[in-house]
């Protein structure tokens, strides 16, 4: 009864101190761009957020997200996308896979840009099933 109690104690006393459970795994993206990564992030990062000096960088150059999980999808569609004013989606990358690298072209990002008349915007990542979740907020510099 004694050994109950104790471990009853541990385990009220582990959730107090982190304040939640601890998952045991966790989604994570990388960002690149021109293949150095700028960013990295998961789904405990408070507010993550990127910015990049757009007109310092060549129209061709690439950003690059990679997502992962402890789940993949091999075949799935996934997709980055940002919402216009009416919330519809305009995306800005496609693959097959969940771990799949999901390109966008800096030209893409200032079309996009210019589109939603504003350099700042919330991006998303879906794999058309499991996940749809806001990754991080771009701001395009000045």
């Amino acid at each position: 009864m004694m050994k109950l109690l104790f471990l009853l104690g541990c385990l009220f006393f582990c959730f107090n101190v982190s304040g939640k459970a601890m998952v045991d795994t966790t989604d994570y993206w990388h960002v690149k761009i021109k293949g150095f990564q700028i960013a990295e992030f998961d789904e405990r990062s408070p507010k993550p957020a990127i910015t990049l000096n757009i007109d310092k960088l060549s129209p061709a150059d690439i950003m690059t997200v990679t997502y992962g999980n402890d789940t993949p999808c091999g075949d799935c569609t996934t997709n980055l996308y940002v919402l216009d004013d009416k919330s519809q989606r305009i995306v800005l990358a496609e693959a097959k896979g969940t771990s799949a690298a999901l390109n966008v072209s800096v030209e893409k990002l200032k079309q996009t840009a210019t589109k939603l008349k504003k350099r700042v915007f919330q991006v998303f990542y879906t794999d058309k099933g499991k996940r749809n979740r806001s990754i991080f907020r771009l701001n395009l510099g000045k």
